[in-house]
């Protein structure tokens, strides 16, 4: 008698995960796309408060995120992902800091990776 792979169990006990077929029952794969997003950059030429943020586009989901500095000496406070509600999923990833000033020009740009 065949068990079937989502009844099998190896030596530990521990079921082990079941193959997925397609109804011509070839294995079947799900396809994930993931795409990377920059926001808007901020710019400061002689010090200050920096701020980017960046959106998912709508249908996809936030995998990840951070941010791109050119410049010297910023300093990052938040690199995080945001959401539209509170409390509901995120929609997209925010980046800020602040250049101390005499530092030159410095720019920031947040970057987030979305899945669809």
């Amino acid at each position: 008698m065949e068990i079937s792979g989502r009844d099998r169990r190896d030596g530990g006990g521990l079921r082990r995960p079941a193959h997925h077929h397609d109804r011509g029952g070839r294995p079947s794969a799900t396809r994930i796309v993931t795409n990377m997003y920059f926001g808007n950059t901020a710019v400061t030429e002689n010090g200050g408060y920096m701020l980017s943020q960046v959106h998912c586009p709508r249908g996809t989901v936030v995998t990840g995120g951070g941010f791109r500095i050119e410049g010297f000496g910023f300093l990052v406070e938040n690199s995080t992902p945001f959401n539209a509600v509170d409390g509901g999923p995120a929609v997209g990833w925010s980046a800020d800091g602040f250049e101390p000033p005499g530092n030159g020009r410095t720019t920031l740009t947040a970057v987030v990776m979305c899945a669809s």
